[in-house]
């Protein structure tokens, strides 16, 4: 539960804004039904060859794993990539958009760490979204130089292997190059990934720092929803007079630190407060994501 003074001081701080930034992490899926990765419930642990094989979701998730035991690699990706196509975006992204469209006139940008593709099938704006981490809808040669000329293309759902309903692991033929024909991945930064095609991030993180500069002279609210506090999470820390991802893979302009232009709002189940975020206004809301923006869309002024 939030006080009266609290939901006041949310309410304009957004109300004022004139544009809108909004960070997800891997908490705002779980409204969908989607699990986490590693906690009890996690996505490792409801993979059931996890035990089995003895291996960890982080030894799995690499990119040499699709050299050295390929058909392990796309039967896990295959369970994923499954997963997310199927998977339904829960209510919190319409409000989210609802509130991007009508009280910011879609002045509005979204940062991403998810590759679920959840906020294009929303409806959001492809061209203002930056998937830091890529996106199991795009999928890349293994091949360095072949990642040198070309860029990531579309994942075709039915072109994924059928998966040994015991093992897990896929049958050939596997998913292919479309363009030198050697084995293909999806397009995810994986863990200690040297090899991640970053051709479609790049151009996102460009759109993004065009309309930061568009927005310079106007107050910024950020929204950061589900981020956690994983080293490797988008969670946004002050550090060096800046506020950089915990996972220092995008900072905040140092123009948009004055309290006077910028507000910033975070939704997470697990806030950790500290002095150094009380005393530049990040207000904490203590939830999960759906149920956070729902809160946040009925303080709205539109």
């Amino acid at each position: 539960m939030i006080s009266a003074n609290e939901k006041k001081n949310i309410q304009n701080k957004i109300n004022n804004a004139e544009a809108l930034l909004i960070i997800t992490g891997a908490g705002m899926g779980i409204d969908s039904g989607l699990p986490d990765y590693r906690g009890p419930q996690g996505l490792w642990n409801t993979w059931h060859p996890a035990k089995e094989l003895n291996m960890t979701y982080e030894k799995l998730s690499t990119h040499e794993m699709f050299l050295e035991n390929p058909e392990l690699a796309w039967g896990f990706q295959t369970y994923l990539t499954k997963l997310y196509d199927e998977l339904d975006p829960h209510e919190g992204y319409n409000d989210l958009l609802e509130i991007a469209k009508n009280k910011f006139n879609n002045n509005y940008f979204v940062i991403t760490s998810n590759v679920d593709s959840q906020f294009l099938k929303s409806g959001f704006d492809e061209n203002k979204l930056y998937e830091v981490h890529g996106t199991k809808r795009l999928w890349q040669c293994t091949d360095k130089k072949c990642n040198k000329r070309f860029s990531p293309w579309n994942m075709k759902i039915d072109k994924l292997p059928n998966i040994d309903e015991k093992t897990l692991y896929a049958n050939k033929p596997l998913p292919k190059c479309v363009n030198c024909g050697e084995i293909a991945r999806p397009n995810v930064s994986f863990f200690g990934d040297l090899f991640f095609n970053e051709n479609i991030t790049k151009k996102q993180s460009l759109r993004l720092e065009d309309w930061l500069n568009k927005n310079k002279n106007k107050k910024l609210i950020i929204l950061e929803i589900g981020c956690g506090i994983s080293i490797h999470s988008l969670r946004l820390k002050l550090k060096d007079g800046q506020y950089k991802m915990m996972s220092n893979e995008w900072k905040l302009p140092r123009e948009f630190l004055s309290k006077d232009k910028t507000s910033f709002i975070r939704i997470n189940p697990d806030v950790v407060k500290d002095t150094s975020e009380d005393l530049h206004g990040i207000i904490p809301l203590n939830t999960g994501g759906k149920k956070g923006i729902s809160l946040i869309k009925n303080l709205v002024k539109f």
